[in-house]
């Protein structure tokens, strides 16, 4: 049930993170409105809320990076899947922030705060949610193409062909947490754009990081299946293969 939770949630991040603002919001009015009873349920309420969000974003980000990839058959792609971990880390921000956003104009708007304190404190919450939902909508992607491999970060992207493995024996190996190395024998190949430095990782992306080093691994190695890449049955196929059994040798 969780995990399929978790799916849900990082298929939609819009999604949660304008629930996450709306809630936030509303309480924050409660606390500030309401008598004390209504109050005092909003006090426990925003407490609750809060912790179970970054309960549950931990949670994700350190057991949840399932062993898939999502089929893109129209542009003969995979993708890897939506980080949910760190969607939920940034609705947590925004339903903290936004509460106390909503808390500090209605204190001025009461006069029970200073104008210019009040507002310092507002706009830097709003800065920082701002931050964070543009780091969130503008995901680290991981494209598994015929010819390559695309990541896409929040400022910069990198192009990796498969030609650029030539020879390599084991050319992506799980790197810590999330993250996949690579090892290039013609480095030359490799592309960047933006602001990516052109490092030998990927990630951390929102998949399993010894699966998809076992594709890369595959597709490496094999030139003859890159051409079913995008497909579903592909996909089925290599969720069956590599998403279950041991570790590369």
């Amino acid at each position: 049930m969780l995990l399929k939770l978790f799916s849900a949630l990082g298929r939609h991040p819009l999604a949660v993170l304008l629930t996450a603002l709306a809630m936030g919001t509303g309480v924050g009015v409660l606390r500030e409105t309401a008598g004390s009873p209504v109050r005092d349920a909003a006090d426990l309420g925003y407490a609750v809320i809060l912790l179970g969000s970054f309960g549950s974003a931990v949670l994700a980000l350190y057991r949840y990076r399932p062993a898939t990839l999502i089929a893109r058959p129209h542009v003969a792609a995979f993708d890897t899947p939506p980080d949910v971990g760190l969607t939920l880390v940034i609705a947590a921000v925004t339903f903290q922030g936004s509460g106390t956003i909503a808390d500090r104009l209605w204190e001025i708007a009461d006069g029970q705060e200073l104008r210019g304190i009040g507002l310092t404190f507002a706009m830097a919450w709003a800065v920082i949610i701002s931050l964070a939902w543009w780091r969130l909508l503008r995901p680290l992607r991981v494209r598994l193409r015929p010819d390559g491999i695309e990541e896409h970060r929040a400022y910069g992207a990198m192009f990796v062909p498969w030609e650029a493995f030539a020879g390599v024996g084991y050319p992506a190996v799980p790197d810590g947490h999330g993250r996949v190395a690579l090892t290039f024998s013609r480095p030359d190949l490799v592309r960047g754009r933006g602001w990516r430095p052109l490092g030998s990782a990927l990630g951390p992306a929102g998949t399993d990081a010894l699966f998809l080093s076992r594709v890369l691994h595959e597709y490496a190695h094999r030139p003859d299946l890159r051409a079913a890449i995008g497909s579903e049955a592909e996909r089925d196929r290599l969720v069956q293969t590599w998403g279950s059994t041991p570790a590369l040798r």
